[in-house]
C-alpha cells in the first residue's frame, strides 16, 4: 500500500462539536455589528471619557482657589446675607473705616469701588490667608497695612471689634483715618492756613458801654473785673487751640469731662467723626475763644484775653468741620454750635462755650439748700457772637405727686464773665456781679428773640 493510501490513523475520532456551556448565551462577534451601532457605542465612551477630564479639572481648580487668598467676596456685601459661621475666633468679616470720602482702597492690588456701612450693610468677606490693604487719598501719603484671617501677630492694620451689623455677626472694623500727623510739612500748613480763615468768619464786635463789667488785664495777667470807665470795643475771636496752656485738661467734652480725645483720637491733631453720606471729610478742630479790647481811636489794651472769669484756664471747645479737597485747594465749612461734651447733652451755641465752662455757677452751691430738687440748664446764644449768651437755668420742686412748681433763675454771659440778671439769681448767690441797665436790656432782648418769658 502506497503511502498515499494509507488512512490516517483515528481520523473520525478528531471531529469537534462545539456547544455552548450551559447557562450561557453565545455573544455576537464584533466583526459581524452593524457599522451604525458600533460607532454610536464609540462615540459614547469618548464623551464620557471628556466629561471624567472636565470634572477632573474643575476639582483641580477648586483645590487651587480655596488655597489661595483673594478679596472677592462669596455673596455681594450689600444684598443683606451674612455668614453666619461667626461663632469661631478667626473671624473673616471686616469694615473699612477709610475716613476720607475721595480716597481709594485697594485689597491685595484689586480696587475697592464701594466700602460698606457699620449697621447698614453686610461687611467684606475675606479668604483665609494674609491680605495688603493699599489706600490713597492725597493730600495724605499712602496708607499700607496687613491683616490675615485668622489673625496673627505680624498683622499691622489698627482693627476693631464690633457686632453691629445687620445680622448681629462679630466682624473687624480697619482704621484708615485722616489725620494732620500724617500730613508733609506744605500741606499740613495749607491745612491749617485754610481753617483760620475760616475760623476767622467768627469774629465779632461790640461795645463795652461804661458802666458794664469786663476783665482788666494788668501788665499781661488776667486782673480783676472791673467797670468800664470808657467805651471800649471788644472783639470775639475764635483759633484753634493752642496747646500753650499750664492746664493738664483743658478740653470740654470729648471721651470723657476735660477730654481732648474724641473716639480715641487725639483731637489736637484734628480727629474724623463717624462718616456720613456727604462727600466730605468730617473732622473736629479744637477751638479757644478769647476777646481782644481796644479803645475807639483803635489803642490796643488788650489781646487774647480768655473768654473765662479768672482767665488761668483757657478751654478748647470741639468744633465740627466739614472738609474737601479738589486737587489744589481746601474747601471748609465750620459747623455753628460745639459738639457736646459729658456735662452738656446738646451741642452749644459758640457764644455760649465758656459760660458752661464757667465755675461762677455751681448747683451744689448756691442752690444746695433751696427747695429746688431738679435744674434744667438752657444756652441762648445772641444773634451777635460778642453780645453774649443767656444761661436759663429752671429748677423744679415736687410739692407731692401729682403738683410739680418751676421757677427760672436767669444769667447772663457777656466779655467772659457771668451776671446774676433776676432777683432768684441774685438771692441764691449775692456776690455775683450784677447787670447794669444796659446788660439787663440785652438779657431781656434775647429772651424775647427765643420765645422765652423773661421776669
Amino acid at each position: 500500500m502506497e503511502p498515499d493510501d494509507q488512512e490516517e490513523p483515528f481520523a473520525a475520532d478528531l471531529q469537534v462539536k462545539i456547544t455552548d456551556l450551559p447557562g450561557h448565551t453565545r455573544t455576537k462577534r464584533l466583526t459581524h455589528m452593524p457599522r451604525a451601532d458600533l460607532m454610536a457605542r464609540l462615540l459614547r465612551r469618548r464623551w464620557f471619557q471628556l466629561v471624567c477630564l472636565l470634572l477632573l479639572a474643575f476639582s483641580c481648580i477648586a483645590l487651587i482657589l480655596k488655597t489661595t487668598p483673594d478679596t472677592r467676596l462669596f455673596s455681594n456685601p450689600f444684598a443683606g446675607s451674612t455668614p453666619t459661621n461667626s461663632s469661631s475666633l478667626d473671624f473673616n468679616l471686616f469694615y473699612v473705616n477709610a475716613g476720607l470720602p475721595w480716597g481709594r482702597l485697594t485689597i491685595d492690588g484689586k480696587p475697592v469701588t464701594a466700602l460698606p456701612v457699620v449697621e447698614q450693610n453686610s461687611p467684606l468677606q475675606l479668604t483665609p490667608g494674609t491680605h495688603q490693604f493699599h489706600w490713597q487719598a492725597a493730600p495724605f501719603p499712602d496708607q499700607l497695612c496687613s491683616i490675615s484671617v485668622p489673625r496673627n501677630s505680624e498683622d499691622n492694620c489698627q482693627a476693631t471689634l464690633t457686632k453691629h451689623t445687620p445680622g448681629q455677626h462679630t466682624a473687624w472694623i480697619i482704621n484708615l483715618r485722616a489725620s494732620l500727623n500724617f500730613m508733609a510739612t506744605d500741606a499740613h500748613r495749607n491745612l491749617i492756613s485754610a481753617i483760620t480763615q475760616t475760623l476767622a468768619q467768627f469774629s465779632a464786635s461790640e461795645f463795652v458801654y461804661p458802666g458794664e463789667h469786663f476783665i482788666d488785664p494788668i501788665n499781661g495777667n488776667y486782673g480783676p473785673i472791673r467797670i468800664a470807665k470808657q467805651q471800649l470795643i471788644a472783639t470775639f475771636n475764635l483759633s484753634l487751640y493752642s496747646g500753650n496752656n499750664s492746664n493738664n485738661d483743658p478740653c470740654d467734652g470729648g471721651d470723657s469731662f476735660a477730654s481732648c480725645q474724641l473716639n480715641g483720637q487725639d483731637c489736637l491733631a484734628l480727629c474724623t467723626e463717624p462718616a456720613t453720606a456727604s462727600h466730605t471729610w468730617n473732622a473736629v478742630a479744637l477751638v479757644e475763644s478769647s476777646w481782644t479790647y481796644t479803645t475807639l481811636n483803635g489803642q490796643l489794651v488788650a489781646a487774647h484775653v480768655a473768654d473765662e472769669l479768672g482767665g488761668a484756664a483757657i478751654f478748647a471747645h470741639f468744633l465740627p468741620l466739614q472738609l474737601s479737597w479738589d486737587g489744589l485747594h481746601w474747601q471748609i465749612q465750620a459747623g455753628k454750635a460745639f459738639l457736646n461734651g459729658p456735662n452738656h447733652p446738646d451741642p452749644l451755641p459758640i457764644s455760649c462755650a465758656s459760660a458752661a465752662d464757667s465755675n461762677a455757677i455751681n448747683p451744689n452751691l448756691p442752690f444746695g439748700n433751696s427747695p429746688w430738687q431738679a435744674f434744667t440748664w438752657n444756652y441762648i446764644g445772641a444773634s451777635n457772637l460778642a453780645a453774649g449768651c443767656l444761661l436759663l437755668l429752671t429748677a423744679y420742686s415736687l410739692n407731692s405727686p401729682s403738683s410739680i412748681t418751676s421757677a427760672q433763675i436767669i444769667y447772663l454771659h457777656r466779655f467772659g464773665l457771668t451776671l446774676a440778671v433776676n432777683h432768684l439769681a441774685q438771692e441764691y448767690d449775692p456776690a455775683m456781679p450784677r447787670p447794669d441797665a444796659n446788660e439787663r436790656t440785652l438779657a431781656q432782648n434775647i429772651a424775647t428773640q427765643a420765645h422765652i418769658p423773661f421776669s
